[in-house]
């Protein structure tokens, strides 16, 4: 679930936008 919520952010913000969104549930997660 989590690869493909990336995937789909990815898609929509672009890598930037990812990795920034990626960090934030990084977060969350841990």
């Amino acid at each position: 679930m989590i690869l493909i919520m990336l995937c789909m952010t990815h898609s929509i913000l672009g890598s930037r936008g990812a990795i920034l969104h990626w960090r934030r549930l990084e977060r969350l997660i841990v």
